[in-house]
């Protein structure tokens, strides 16, 4: 019984142990724990602010876009130089091709800190200067409207029938019978000329002291400057579209089933035709710099989906024919059309034009049976036939993609946010 009771002793002495450093064991690991939650809630807590920090970076930044037009503190508080606030710092990183503010709070250590970025679109309701397309129908060198050719006013916005104006520096000249339901003004020593027989021609004010508007030189998109030549299965196309790229970087839609649409994007090409029966929808904010011309010779058509918007600079001839229509039915602001040479704009026969056309070197020419809803700025402009040009009031309050003189308030404003590294559904 004794060694019994001794071999008993023996074995409590070692579970006693076991037990203590079992103990020991579960109190160092549930410390361990404890630290490392206390740490990662910490990382929380930072990566929390840090959200925050960055989400007022933003707010602070369009406050300062807002009053200085410059964006210059933006571009002061880079990753050289962040902004201090609330215990952390911000960097922003300005885009200003692409029109795409990042904004990053930190805190914490300075060697590790917790990072959380914002990612804004932005987009401007213009530039608030006049704009060009405040001067309606406007020929510097003169306006000739010929047969029975009208130049009517009416506002995109309700459908309204307005007053159209039509200027000139020089010269606005009516033979035939045609009509300018509206106002037509020239400059100091300019003439308006219409039919002895006709006197009501011109329903509005003949203006002989109009100022010469200042038109400034288009401006090619710096960020084409570098940009390579449009291929051939772009993920900028949708799924579908059957468009051809030849090795002279000529863009067509000249094959069956002549269908192909374009999503938002810079787009560069040298020639840009599309062939009798060709559609192009375009979905999003697109811009095209064309070499070369513009060809739609039969029933082609360029159609825009709802809140689309399409800036076409081009350096060649411009010629629009048949049937073809370019934003049937459309409001005029959406669709700019910047010549960048003195080549000639010629839209004849029955085609639909719903556009802003901006061509201050060129000679435009609108023949047949064609409407043309918009404004028009060229060198000199020719109606002739039975053509009608309706003066849409509603530019001269109105944002135009890429307007050389400004339009619209001016005000910045966020289009949509996301945070780098999300996969983006927009």
């Amino acid at each position: 019984m004794d060694k019994t009771r001794k071999k008993r002793e023996g074995f409590v002495l070692p579970a006693v142990i076991i037990f203590i450093i079992f103990t020991i064991m579960m109190g160092l690991t549930l410390l361990e724990i404890g630290t490392l939650e206390l740490i990662d809630a910490n990382r929380r807590t930072d990566r929390e602010k840090a959200f925050y920090l960055a989400e007022a970076g933003i707010g602070k930044a369009m406050a300062a876009i807002r009053v200085d037009p410059d964006h210059s503190f933006l571009y002061a508080h880079d990753e050289n130089n962040p902004y201090s606030l609330g215990g952390g710092e911000i960097v922003l990183e300005y885009d200003s091709d692409n029109n795409t503010l990042i904004s990053t709070g930190r805190v914490g250590a300075r060697n590790s800190p917790e990072e959380e970025s914002i990612k804004v679109y932005l987009s401007s309701e213009g530039t608030g200067g006049p704009g060009v397309f405040t001067n309606g129908i406007f020929g510097r060198g003169s306006i000739s409207v010929k047969g029975s050719s009208k130049i009517r006013g009416y506002d995109s916005r309700d459908g309204s029938e307005q007053d159209a104006f039509a200027g000139s520096v020089e010269h606005i000249n009516l033979t035939g019978n045609p009509s300018i339901f509206g106002d037509a003004a020239v400059s100091e020593g300019g003439t308006i000329d219409y039919p002895l027989w006709k006197p009501l021609a011109i329903t509005g004010d003949k203006i002989y002291d109009l100022p010469e508007p200042v038109l400034p030189p288009v401006e090619i998109p710096p960020s084409f400057a570098t940009m390579p030549y449009l291929q051939e299965a772009d993920p900028g196309f949708t799924p579908g579209s059957n468009y051809q790229v030849d090795g002279d970087d000529n863009f067509s839609i000249g094959q069956w089933p002549f269908v192909a649409g374009i999503t938002s994007g810079d787009y560069r090409v040298n020639d840009f035709e599309m062939t009798s029966n060709a559609e192009l929808t375009v979905d999003g904010d697109v811009r095209f710099l064309v070499e070369g011309d513009i060809k739609m010779p039969a029933n082609a058509e360029i159609i825009l989906e709802e809140a689309a918007a399409l800036e076409i600079y081009f350096d060649g001839d411009l010629a629009v024919r048949g049937s073809s229509r370019i934003n049937p039915g459309g409001r005029p602001a959406n669709v700019a059309l910047y010549s960048t040479s003195d080549r000639d704009l010629e839209l004849t026969g029955n085609v639909q034009v719903y556009a802003a056309i901006y061509a201050p070197e060129s000679h435009f020419f609108l023949a047949g049976s064609s409407p043309l809803y918009g404004a028009l700025i060229a060198q000199t402009a020719e109606l002739v036939g039975n053509v009608t040009v309706y003066h849409d009031v509603a530019l001269n309050e109105m944002v135009v993609p890429g307007d050389p003189g400004g339009s619209g308030s001016g005000e910045v404003l966020i289009e949509k946010w996301t945070k780098p590294g999300w996969t983006e559904r927009f």
